[in-house]
């Protein structure tokens, strides 16, 4: 993966394990719920760049309308989804210029995009927390995660 190009293509870096886990496997959709980007992506659905544009865009008609979460206005973060559900949840990080991208929050937003929720933590440690049941989201389905875990590539679709 050309990582250069990809975060020129949306005007900033890109946490280290995001990218180590996208080399390892690429997105996909886990627990046949939560849709994990890849840049490039063949499958619409799951292509960073498009999800990017599209949010960028829907997230500003809605601040029209409502505030942003405190985390974007404190700290005068850009909002980059990083995966979403067929629910319509979105996971995004919220990155604060001048802070490391292995230190940025993981924000969730509701469908409604009323409600928000912030994680302290890295892409891949909200997933291995949310599937170990570690950590349990008020917004994210309740059959999230499954008992018996499952991923399918992108690249299978």
């Amino acid at each position: 993966m050309d990582w250069g190009r990809v975060e020129a293509g949306i005007d900033s870096s890109l946490p280290r394990d995001y990218k180590e886990l996208i080399d390892s496997c690429g997105g996909g959709l886990i627990d046949e719920y939560l849709l994990l980007f890849e840049p490039d992506s063949g499958h619409r659905a799951y292509d960073l760049k498009r999800a990017f544009d599209q949010r960028t865009e829907a997230n500003e008609i809605l601040w029209d309308l409502e505030p942003p979460p405190p985390e974007v206005t404190e700290n005068d973060a850009r909002l980059i989804p990083w995966a979403t559900t067929d629910n319509g949840e979105y996971l995004y990080w919220a990155a604060v210029k001048g802070v490391p991208p292995e230190e940025w929050r993981v924000l969730i937003n509701d469908a409604s995009s009323t409600l928000w929720e912030t994680y302290d933590m890295t892409c891949t440690e909200f997933l291995a927390s949310a599937l170990n049941r570690d950590v349990v989201s008020g917004i994210l389905w309740s059959r999230f995660p499954r008992g018996e875990h499952t991923f399918r590539p992108v690249r299978e679709m």
